[in-house]
């Protein structure tokens, strides 16, 4: 599809769904979108972010990247996302 059929086919789109408006407009005024706010509830209290163990050790990637970096890496720069 190139450039010009794409245009006309998203104002051909376009086009029916302005045409469609009352019904469209029914349909997301519904009430199940309040139904739906309602039953969200918020914590009061914050929920802790936490950094994610490795799925592997930190000398996996030896020959590439050494262990240690992978500790510094994981646990200090991802940790500082984490941490206030």
């Amino acid at each position: 599809m190139n450039r010009r059929n794409f245009l006309v086919n998203s104002g051909i789109v376009g086009a029916g769904l302005l045409g469609a408006g009352s019904g469209v407009s029914a349909a997301l005024h519904s009430g199940t979108a309040l139904e739906f706010a309602s039953n969200l509830k918020l914590e009061e209290k914050p929920v802790a972010f936490t950094v994610p163990p490795l799925p592997y050790s930190f000398d996996a990637l030896e020959p590439y990247i050494d262990a240690k970096t992978m500790e510094i890496h994981h646990d200090k720069h991802h940790g500082a996302y984490v941490t206030t």
